[in-house]
């Protein structure tokens, strides 16, 4: 780019194929132009098709990262690091936009210099329209969606549509690597870093997308949440993160409850086990942090320039 940008769009990815070209087309024929996307893909082998468009990219605003070992968390610090606007907004890969939802993120943000952050609005297809925007109460725990209606300020944001000074996001230390493979709750432990420092962030449903859940890629979940290990590990790190220590007894029994303890035994029996190990994981974590950075791999596209 010829003049810096004012916003750096943020992709990382995993093992996503036409749905990503489809993102990546979506944000550069934007309404808003002033922008850099930067694409960390942890995808060691693309269909050959997907390898072609990629390649065939000449928008000088786009910058593509090959990046190892797979990592959410870490992909977004290195783009974080690499970041040449002084706002970043974080987006899924697999995304529907609405024609104002970068408009608004930027809007929002330049309109009051004391706003540090905005968490759009994420509707899906079996997600209903909720009375309540989510937020983690005192013992962890969420409660509603960011498919919500009303404007208001908050103290947490979808990790799919959330955009930060690019400056403080780095003061916090971006995001923690401590959150593997699944990631659950990434996005929120680094809320609950940065709204302590930076407390003034805004909820704007008119920053608006609909995430449409790719059925292959990425590392979602496929099962019931507490039906994998790697749940608990990464959730009841959020919970030592988010919680205090005099809340912490209640907080891990209400845990317990919601999660393992089951009428049914044979769930209970499966369940509890794994909490278990997650809890005790969770605590080595906190005593032990993951300490996990991409490393670049070679790329021979078209878009490779790391100016």
């Amino acid at each position: 780019m010829k003049t810096a940008p004012r916003l750096t769009v943020v992709i990382p990815t995993l093992n996503r194929e036409q749905v990503l070209l489809d993102t990546i087309k979506q944000i550069l024929s934007d309404r808003f132009k002033e922008l850099e996307l930067i694409v960390v893909d942890q995808t060691l082998r693309h269909k050959p098709a997907t390898k072609r468009a990629l390649e065939a990219i000449r928008d000088d605003r786009f910058r593509y990262y090959l990046v190892t070992p797979p990592s959410g968390v870490a992909a977004k610090n290195f783009a974080l690091q690499r970041a040449r606007a002084p706002l970043t907004l974080f987006l899924d890969d697999d995304i529907d936009l609405s024609p104002q939802c970068i408009t608004e993120h930027v809007k929002a943000l330049d309109k009051d210099p004391e706003l540090m952050g905005v968490a759009g609005r994420v509707t899906q297809a079996d997600h209903e329209q909720t009375d309540t925007l989510l937020h983690f109460d005192k013992y962890g725990l969420s409660h509603g969606r960011f498919n919500y209606k009303k404007r208001q300020y908050t103290d947490t944001m979808p990790g799919g549509n959330m955009s930060v000074r690019t400056e403080a996001a780095l003061a916090v230390g971006g995001f923690s690597t401590n959150f593997l493979r699944s990631q659950h709750r990434e996005e929120s432990e680094f809320c609950v870093r940065y709204h302590r420092r930076f407390p003034k962030i805004i909820f704007e449903p008119k920053a608006k997308l609909e995430h449409l859940e790719a059925p292959y890629g990425g590392t979602r979940i496929k099962t019931d949440f507490a039906d994998n290990p790697d749940f608990y590990k990464n959730n009841l790190y959020f919970m030592l993160r988010k919680v205090s220590l005099k809340d912490l007894p209640a907080a891990s029994l209400k845990q317990l409850r919601l999660y393992a303890l089951r009428k049914n035994p044979i769930l209970t029996l499966r369940r509890v086990p794994m909490f278990i190990i997650g809890y005790v994981t969770a605590l080595k974590r906190m005593v032990w942090p993951v300490k996990i950075v991409s490393e670049e791999l070679p790329w021979k596209g078209s878009h490779g320039k790391r100016a």
